[in-house]
């Protein structure tokens, strides 16, 4: 891949020497960071039956054990909301946006720093379920696509604005706050990852007359040249990431969406992961 020359500031040196007369400015950092933790014993081939037996709980009784501590999990959340006499909502609908919610949450209350409000949903997750092997005549723990329920436990922070921790309430629990509420949970480590990462640029122009006439080109320039690899490349995809093109049996769909706002022009890429079997 041919690598683009920068010019000294960090900006790519081509739009420099095109543009650069009318910039007066720019400033680049994370624009998006979004962490994972997980409980890594448990998704190791029978690492949750190591976990069950030594907690002295039989395969057989993995429901009840999990719904105990899903419990937990709830009820100390909720608990810590109510007592700080704070919102909590139950989001039905998934088309709405639980970020604008609890940012509206947060004028109402005028909360300019510390917990706002927790929004409960339903939503898909990957979890263990317990599933009977005919062949075998045993019962197993299977860990497959489901639905269950999630915390998302809103801040304001006075620097990084409103954040928010997406807390899974069934095994593989998804964040340490459950370290905190059980001690049956002690003897597992959670593992760390960055699981979106968004690094971004803003650049000033001296003045928006100058900007006016090259914006609709930067728009149909970003529409017209970043074709689908370069989206699932951008997006996390493997394939794409490798060998720079889309694979064969990818049958999904590779979005742009391009809306029009008040402070400009939003142009958001996205794909539907479908795959047909070889």
């Amino acid at each position: 891949m041919k690598k683009e020359a920068f010019s000294r500031g960090g900006l790519p040196k081509v739009f420099m020497d095109r543009f650069g007369q009318h910039v007066t400015g720019f400033i680049s950092g994370f624009d998006r960071l979004r962490f994972r933790a997980t409980l890594r014993p448990l998704l190791l081939p029978g690492g949750l039956e190591i976990y069950l037996y030594s907690c002295k709980v039989l395969v057989k009784d993995f429901g009840k054990f999990a719904k105990e501590l899903t419990d937990q999990i709830r009820k100390a959340a909720y608990s810590h909301f109510e007592q700080l006499g704070l919102p909590i909502r139950y989001v039905a609908d998934s088309s709405l946006s639980k970020e604008d919610l609890a940012r509206e949450l947060a004028r109402k209350e005028a909360i300019a720093s510390g917990p706002i409000c927790l929004l409960a949903c339903v939503e898909p997750c990957l979890s263990f379920q317990l599933r009977g092997d005919r062949q075998a005549k045993q019962l197993r723990l299977v860990l497959e696509h489901s639905k269950c329920t999630h915390l998302y436990h809103y801040f304001a922070h006075p620097q990084f604005g409103q954040l928010h921790v997406r807390v899974q309430t069934w095994f593989p629990f998804s964040h340490p706050l459950y370290q905190q509420i059980t001690g049956r949970m002690q003897g597992l480590h959670y593992y760390w990852s960055a699981s979106q990462s968004e690094y971004a640029t803003d650049i000033l122009f001296d003045d928006p007359k100058n900007l006016q006439p090259l914006y609709r080109q930067f728009i149909h320039h970003a529409v017209k040249t970043f074709q689908s690899p370069n989206v699932m490349r951008f997006l996390g995809n493997r394939h794409a990431e490798t060998t720079g093109k889309v694979h064969p049996l990818f049958e999904g769909q590779v979005t742009t969406r391009l809306k029009e706002r008040p402070e400009g022009v939003r142009l958001r890429r996205g794909v539907a992961d479908l795959y047909r079997r070889a």
